[in-house]
């Protein structure tokens, strides 16, 4: 079973091409079993606010998933500066399976203390994090993968994903994950793949240096800062395929096909493939199995 983590989505009246029906397209097309979605990060401004539920971004995409409760699997988000313990409770009554957090956009480091209360409820409640780690502007050097150790080992039963392998730091947070068994960690944009693929360079971006696909529907940052597809391998055999999960990041990538065929090169057992393509995902979301019905 392959379950696309790391989704976001939109409201469809706000962003047509971003919304959960655009998303469901995706997976058809690619014959993807389900997804882990998640409603847009705070703050965001009025403009996308008016479409929530009661302007609350949780009861939005709960609301949203019920649609396609077969295929998807709801995660939330937290306004850490309003009132997040009672966000939390909420959320998790409505039927939150986790929760995804951008220390970055929203402005905290993760081992700062001003953060326990609200990993102490999550772990009180049992559901994972996931968090963005590795480089990222604005303030790119917060969430190296060191920083997720103090929390680790304060809450033990905090289930934490250290997304993109805090990219391009994957030494340390493989580090991390060893030492502390409550750690996973994402495969999210961020592996190799111009072993498979032809890539060329794309006109910067801003002041990013970018590549492409040949056939030009796919960007990527210069692949020697990506994991190398033998070091991944060796990662996965050393420390245990329970510990990785893939992730799409849709919409920022849309073409999924090209980090399966990735990892299903890879010289792994069926059951290890398997695992980081989507039981993995499934056992910290606390869903048994999804039934895709299209």
């Amino acid at each position: 079973m392959i379950i696309a983590n790391h989704c976001h989505v939109w409201p469809y009246e706000y962003s047509p091409e971003r919304s959960i029906k655009a998303l469901v397209k995706d997976l058809i097309k690619f014959h993807i079993d389900g997804a882990v979605v998640y409603p847009p990060i705070p703050p965001f401004k009025d403009d996308i606010k008016k479409y929530f539920i009661d302007g609350n971004q949780n009861k939005w995409i709960i609301q949203e998933v019920k649609k396609f409760d077969k295929i998807l699997i709801p995660w939330c988000t937290i306004d850490i500066n309003d009132d997040p313990l009672s966000e939390i409770e909420e959320a998790y009554s409505l039927g939150c399976r986790g929760f995804k957090m951008h220390p970055q956009s929203q402005g905290f480091k993760p081992n700062e203390e001003k953060m326990f209360p609200i990993y102490e409820k999550i772990e009180d409640i049992g559901l994972p994090i996931l968090f963005h780690a590795g480089y990222h502007g604005p303030k790119p050097w917060i969430t190296l993968p060191r920083y997720f150790d103090k929390v680790a080992q304060i809450f033990p039963k905090l289930k934490i994903i250290i997304e993109h392998m805090g990219m391009p730091f994957y030494n340390e947070s493989v580090i991390v994950a060893v030492h502390r068994k409550n750690v996973y960690l994402g495969l999210t944009r961020m592996i190799r793949v111009d072993s498979l693929y032809k890539l060329r360079i794309k006109e910067d971006v801003g002041n990013i240096r970018m590549m492409i696909l040949e056939d030009g529907d796919e960007i990527f940052l210069p692949q020697s800062v990506y994991l190398d597809l033998n070091k991944l391998e060796d990662y996965i055999k050393n420390i245990g395929s329970d510990k990785f999960i893939w992730g799409l990041d849709w919409p920022y990538s849309r073409r999924p096909d090209i980090y399966i065929e990735v990892i299903n090169s890879l010289q792994l057992s069926y059951i290890a493939k398997n695992n980081i393509l989507g039981e993995n995902i499934l056992k910290l979301s606390g869903v048994k199995r999804l039934v895709a019905e299209y």
